[in-house]
């Protein structure tokens, strides 16, 4: 037995001493001419942190910043196998004893691909003798004779290991040799593929430094990290499996002749790895783990320890800590809502209002928190919680335990190193807690609040009078002691101008004004003032508590995000910010075939030369992940939670269990889509088909990757991969996370993107939309691929708002019969309703967990302060409402009869049911169907059902609105054709084809089951649809007891007329406008619809009809259903004497004026005409109503 021990089992051997001891047998023993010793360090051995990517690239940067260089960047390519053996004693391959410290390498990628395609380890080396190698590692015996080893040295402490190793050169034409060859597919293996890039210093020419990426067999989960043998190298999965990371500086052979000394040759080894570990920890001052551990226990104490004697309670720190203790509260992304006009309703934050906030530059760098120990040692701790040490100190004891929050800024514009470390806030000073007193000084206050003083002029006394100094003092004179970090604090605008210059004045404390703030702080930006990269804004409160929503509290001690703290970033790059976007960072999983590989699609192109072969790309569809737990961003049962007025919901939890990753559906503007993307694929340096970030990064299935959103392209091409987040993959990757933002910041981000806060908005206050219109943009869009915008906005923002606030009065309540997902809520809330009762046929509109009508509730009962109460069932308003009759389920049956007082409550309803118990029961004030009612149209049963339940469910004097395209108008389109479409550049934006085959269009029941098939780009299909007949829909809206409101009740309305069509409405809009310019920008895009636009838009039309009289809904509606023929003729003859009359009055068109024709409910001979003379009209029966038209001549 090996009387080897390694140190872990033994006392431990200063690891300097046994440094020397390796140092000095490389340089007495010679290599053999098989064998050759290998002297080497390997970081990351002890398990205390494996290397990550960012390391690998860390220590790159750093290796080059200090003159190393590469023969070859791109890397080495090399498989290592280890096989199995052949046992002659019991016949059976394994691995076992010495043997496993065989292995066979191939060198070369063009020999890696010959091997995976054969699978042939022969024909590889009967190319080149080179080609492969058979090697084998021995532990050294300084003394052949003694079974002793040269142990390893292990400093633990740093995380690396020094070896010493005998590799041995194995014949291929030797016995173990032949026999590997012969035994090769009888035996199973393990791989690993490797990429290894060396480097160089020409003044430590004795040191290679490798690093390495290495992939490796799949692993056996239950047997740890122990690899899973395969026969051929597909099974092994080698190239799919992850990635990792290896760091080794060896000793070459030429240290023997440049090195006389071992202390010598050790010094030198161990300025090299010292050059590794600065790059591994980001400082030119690496510290061991031990020390690491200490700060953070030390970071702990000063957050917990005061607090816990308090309580009279023992504090332990954790011996392990995680992202979530970092204690700077993360920010949210600025949007439309927190910089509009102030509106008493709303309960977001806002900029805007008067000494609320002050704005400071976002710089490019790297957020950290600067800690200063007990001992006056300064240090960095990441978000990650790894620890920096500055190389700094102070000796200002009234600093000692002190903490600041800011960003480390590493280089200037011109990429040189100025290791700077910007604060923009402070939480602890000399152990004492400030992070509960006000930002700065406020008007808003009395001056006895600001006594034991702000913030921001705590945190700039403290960096005025820090003083550091370098750690370690050179005792050579002409070195400088200065400290090796700059420590400094951000300006905040607009509260300090005395700390600006004089050119700003203005922005004062007696005249406040952000945009004037934010304007200054652009200019500067702009005119390049600041020597490091700016990539936006951060708005900070001026007197509330860090992380809180309260004046003198402050928030928990933990990772939170403070959603009143803002990060403002252009959602595109601009001359101000060329390189700075709102971007979102995707855990990416690519879609897989049912084999689990993954899906690759070519993209066929021809070429104009007919000779040549065709072309073709190929692409990878991605799934984009975020993180997402269910109980923070999503409802469990929203519609149940609304039954239970459950609106507060927990903002944060202390952990992370409940996070999964989950594709990317945003809420707002919604678009299925949205988390799924094309990746074209490019041949890489070795021929193989990868992805790329816009960085030339490759990615790859279960990585982080940071996205920007390109709207100007089209389908699946608008999520553009910039970088690869290696710190988030490692996380992910760890099981530490899910990496990818979560769910909030990712929709967040989202919503900005589509409804930006431009420059303009923030520097000038000017073209910012209502929070309505910013909330209401865009929600009702299925695709934000569109080229009708315009429209989309005139319809949403102007023709519906205008109609509903119309006939709105204060407290009024409201019944839409297909609300949809609630997207008309700021129209419901704009017009002071008290109550909105929704029904919708489809169950996901309602209940969706995202973005439904109860969800979309919930939310908006968080930011609002004054809104309807609102009610939301899935069911089809084709079926009798009152009854019940028309709902899904029990539940939504028995809350309909509540609300219409039919029944008595059921406390198993929910106290918001309580709340509107038989609040319906004369009818709803306004009954409103938008671009819906064409579903009634099918037939006779669900159009005369329908107008039954507008007529139960409307009060005596309340309104009935609507809107809808005008059959008459698209019966006249289709007269001839039976397709119309509209093609911008060759993309179809609008169709609409005909599916029926009549040539008449009459006012009867004859014009319903008119089936149209309409595609608008908007939602990317074709759905059917049937023609309004409007002529009908009137006469039939009569018999109910309803009328069209004449002009002059339309014009008191804010109305053109009771209906028309939406050219009408557009007219009235611009007039508007130009009245009031301002108004401009709350409609969008609206003013500037293109004229097919404007083609498609204006086939459209609005009404509103007025309930002027009771009629029994229920026997009308039977009667109408069970009507005779001859009953149908009568009604047919009267409509068309309805539509001669009015053909008659249209005639003479000399001028304008309001004319009306009443068709008397008696049919009389001997009345005067309209000409003086006598006239008569015989028909065989009474019209059974009066029928009322207005004429415009």
């Amino acid at each position: 037995m090996s009387k080897f021990i390694d140190n872990r089992n033994k006392s431990k051997i200063n690891p300097k001493d046994q440094l020397n001891i390796i140092s000095q047998f490389i340089l007495n023993n010679p290599n053999g001419k098989y064998n050759e010793y290998e002297m080497e360090a390997k970081f990351g051995t002890r398990g205390i942190k494996p290397i990550t990517k960012i390391d690998y690239d860390n220590v790159v940067k750093k290796l080059k910043s200090l003159e190393y260089y590469s023969n070859n960047e791109t890397g080495l390519y090399s498989l290592k196998i280890q096989p199995e053996f052949l046992d002659v004693k019991t016949g059976e391959f394994k691995t076992s004893g010495d043997l496993d410290r065989f292995r066979i390498e191939i060198q070369g990628i063009n020999n890696i691909q010959e091997y995976c395609k054969t699978n042939n380890l022969k024909m590889i080396d009967d190319k080149s003798r080179y080609n492969v190698k058979i090697l084998k590692k021995y532990d050294v015996r300084p003394d052949k004779d003694k079974n002793e080893f040269i142990e390893s040295a292990n400093f633990d402490d740093f995380n690396f290991r020094v070896t010493l190793k005998s590799e041995e050169s194995i014949s291929k034409t030797g016995k173990m040799g032949i026999e590997i060859f012969e035994n090769w597919n009888k035996s199973k293996k393990v791989f690993r593929y490797i990429n290894r890039v060396s480097f160089i210093n020409k003044d430590f020419p004795a040191f290679q430094i490798d690093l390495s990426i290495v992939r490796s067999s799949s692993k056996n989960e239950r047997g740890g990290n122990r690899l899973i043998q395969t026969y051929n190298i597909d099974e092994s999965n080698v190239f799919e499996n992850p990635e990792i990371y290896e760091i080794e500086v060896e000793v070459l052979d030429i240290a023997k002749t440049i090195y006389k000394d071992s202390n010598q040759l050790s010094n030198d080894f161990q300025k090299v790895i010292k050059n590794i570990l600065s790059g591994l920890q980001k400082t030119n001052y690496p510290i061991s783990y031990p020390e690491q551990k200490e700060v953070l226990q030390d970071y702990q104490k000063l957050l917990f320890l005061e607090e816990n004697k308090k309580k009279g309670e023992t504090y332990i720190p954790k011996d392990r800590v995680y992202p979530s203790d970092f204690i700077g509260p993360s920010l949210v992304t600025l949007e439309i809502q927190n910089i509009a006009p102030i509106s008493q309703n709303f309960i977001v934050p806002n900029i805007t209002e008067p000494y609320s906030y002050c704005v400071t530059e976002k710089a490019d760098g790297e957020r950290n928190l600067l800690f200063i120990n007990k001992n006056g040692k300064i240090y960095l701790i990441n978000t990650n919680m790894n620890i920096i040490f500055t190389g700094a100190k102070t000796e200002n004891e009234k600093y000692f335990s002190s903490l600041l929050d800011g960003e480390l800024i590493l280089h200037n514009k011109n990429d040189q190193f100025i290791n700077t470390f910007a604060s923009f806030d402070i939480y602890y000073i000399n152990n004492f807690d400030v992070r509960g007193r006000p930002f700065v000084k406020t008007p808003l206050k009395e001056d006895k609040y600001f006594k034991e003083g702000c913030r921001l002029p705590l945190m700039k006394e403290l960096i005025k009078n820090l003083n550091p100094v370098k750690f370690v003092k050179s005792n050579q004179e002409f070195l400088s002691n200065k400290s090796p970090i700059t420590i400094t604090g951000k300006n905040f605008y607009p509260l300090f101008p005395d700390e600006v210059s004089k050119d700003v004045e203005n922005i004062s404390n007696t005249k406040y004004s952000i945009f004037e703030a934010n304007n200054y702080l652009l200019r500067r930006i702009a005119d390049n003032l600041f020597e490091y990269e700016i990539d936006g804004l951060i708005f900070t409160p001026t007197l509330l508590g860090v992380g809180s929503n309260k004046f003198l509290e402050a928030g928990p001690k933990r990772k939170i995000t403070w959603s009143h703290c803002f990060k403002w970033k252009p959602s595109e790059a601009t001359l101000t910010f060329p390189k700075s976007y709102n971007t979102i960072d995707f855990l990416v999983i690519t879609k897989k075939s049912a084999d689990g590989s993954d899906i690759i699609t070519p993209i066929f192109e021809n070429g104009i030369n007919v000779y040549e072969s065709t072309q073709y790309n190929q692409f990878k569809t991605l799934i984009l992940a975020v993180g997402f737990d269910q109980n923070r961003h999503g409802y469990i049962n929203p519609c149940q939670d609304v039954l239970d007025d459950k609106f507060n919901l927990k903002e944060d939890l202390n952990n992370d269990d409940g996070y999964k990753p989950k594709q990317f559906f945003p809420s707002d503007p919604y678009d299925p889509l949205a988390g799924l993307c094309n990746i074209m694929l490019e041949m890489d340096s070795n021929g193989f088909f990868q992805m790329f970030t816009e960085e030339r990064e490759v990615f790859e299935d279960n990585m982080v990757v940071e996205f920007r959103y390109d709207i100007s392209k089209s389908g699946l091409w608008k999520w553009i991969p910039m970088r690869v987040r290696y710190d988030k993959t490692a996380d992910f990757r760890s099981r530490q996370g899910v990496g990818a933002n979560d769910y909030n910041t990712a929709n967040n981000n989202w919503h900005s993107i589509h409804n930006p806060v431009t420059e303009t908005m923030i520097s000038t206050g000017t073209g910012i939309p209502g929070i309505e219109v910013a909330d209401d943009v865009y929600y009702n869009s299925i695709t934000t691929d569109t080229l009708t915008r315009g429209l989309r906005d005139f319809h949403n923002l102007f023709v519906k708002k205008v109609l509903i606030q119309s006939v709105s009065k204060r407290d009024n309540i409201l019944i839409d019969f297909a609300c949809g997902k609630a997207g008309d809520f700021p129209k419901w809330i704009a017009s002071n309703l008290s109550f909105v009762f929704g029904i919708d046929i489809s169950k996901d509109n309602i209940e969706n967990r995202l973005n439904g009508a109860c969800a979309r509730y919930l939310n908006f009962k968080k930011s609002t302060r004054y809104m309807p109460y609102a009610l939301f069932i899935n069911g089809n308003s084709a079926l009798n409402i009152r009854s019940g009759n028309n709902m899904f389920n029990d539940k939504a049956n028995e809350i309909t009869k509540c609300i219409f007082g039919s029944t008595g409550y059921n406390k198993n309803l929910g106290v918001a049911v309580k709340r509107q118990e038989g609040v319906a029961i004369n009818g709803f004030d306004v009954s409103s169907c938008q671009f819906a009612i064409h579903y009634m149209f099918e037939n006779k049963n669900t159009f005369y059902n329908f107008i039954r339940n507008v007529t139960e469910c409307t009060k005596l004097n309340g309104y009935f609105i609507g809107t809808c395209y005008d059959g008459n108008t698209i019966f006249k389109l289709l007269r001839k054709v039976e397709t119309k479409d509209i093609f911008i550049d060759s993309k179809k934006v609008w169709s609409i084809t005909k599916d029926y085959h009549s040539d008449l269009f009459d006012d009867n029941e004859s014009s319903l089951g008119y089936k149209i098939s309409v595609y608008q780009d908007s939602i990317n299909q074709t759905l059917p649809e049937y023609l309004v007949n409007f002529n009908f829909l009137t006469i039939t809206m009569e018999k109910y007891g309803f009328a069209l409101v004449t002009r002059d009740e339309a014009k008191n309305l804010g109305l053109p007329e009771g209906s028309g069509m939406f050219q009408e409405l557009f007219n009235q809009m611009m007039i508007e406008i130009k009245k009031y310019p301002k108004k401009e920008s709350d409609y969008k895009d609206a003013p500037f619809m293109k004229q097919y636009e404007k083609d498609i838009s204006f086939l459209n039309r609005y009404f509103v009809f007025k309930k002027v009289s009771t009629r029994n809904a229920e026997k009308l509606t039977k009667s109408l259903l069970e009507q005779l023929p001859d009953e149908i003729d009568f009604e047919e003859d009267g409509t068309k004497l309805a539509r001669k009359s009015v053909e008659e009055a249209l005639k003479p068109k000399v001028k304008k004026l309001s004319k009306k024709i009443l068709l008397q409910q008696d049919v009389k001979e001997g009345k005067e005409g309209k000409d003086g003379k006598e006239g008569k009209v015989v028909k065989k029966r009474a019209l059974k109503k009066n029928i009322e038209f207005n004429i415009e001549e």
